[in-house]
């Protein structure tokens, strides 16, 4: 078995949006749909599955992620802008 270090990574922080509008179009996703996103929120790495997304008129697109562990408050679930930089995703839809 090989293993090989990472090495240490500056901790990044995803930047938490707003509930969408009453006027916002949310798009909601369906149980084939899955879309697994990694994280990190005040240091720490999670794990997530969108459950929904909005577009904002200035281009940018926040996710409604179901996360893993959860927060330390004890939220499982949170509304964040998605950024290349501190958010990883795969798709895998059917």
């Amino acid at each position: 078995m090989s293993t090989f270090a990472l090495g240490p990574r500056p901790p990044r922080a995803a930047e938490p949006a707003p509930r969408p509008r009453a006027s916002d179009a949310v798009r909601s996703y369906s149980p084939y749909e899955v879309l697994a996103v990694n994280l990190w929120i005040d240091g720490h790495r999670y794990r997530a599955a969108a459950m929904a997304h909005y577009d904002e008129p200035d281009g940018r697109r926040a996710y409604h992620l179901c996360l893993w562990p959860a927060l330390p408050d004890g939220a499982r679930t949170g509304w964040y802008w998605w950024n290349p930089a501190t958010m990883t995703r795969r798709d895998f839809t059917r």
